[in-house]
């Protein structure tokens, strides 16, 4: 009995320490670039930029383990357009601006 606990608390460690993703073997999705263009442009507009403001989304880029976002934004009013580099989560859950 003490045998098989050791050996269940030894496989338990070795999983935490080998650095086993246990999200990527349960499924975690992939929204795919374009999907993550969408979900970043409406949450941009919806909740980050003044009506009004032109948001536009120039590169969307998978790149280490997340969704790189261009965007060019532009206020009303103003001549010049400014690009900022947002993250996406791959899941599209967590927005990093």
């Amino acid at each position: 009995m003490r045998k098989k606990m050791f050996l269940g608390v030894a496989l338990a460690a070795m999983l935490v320490l080998s650095g086993c993703n246990l999200r990527d073997a349960l499924g975690s999705k992939d929204v795919g670039a374009v999907k993550a263009k969408e979900i970043a442009g409406n949450f941009i507009k919806d909740a980050l930029v003044a009506p009004g403001t032109n948001v536009n989304i120039k590169e969307v880029v998978k790149e280490s383990g997340a969704y790189k976002i261009v965007v060019a934004i532009k206020a009303a009013g103003q001549d010049k357009e400014q690009e900022i580099t947002s993250y996406l989560s791959t899941d599209g859950k967590k927005f990093f601006p």
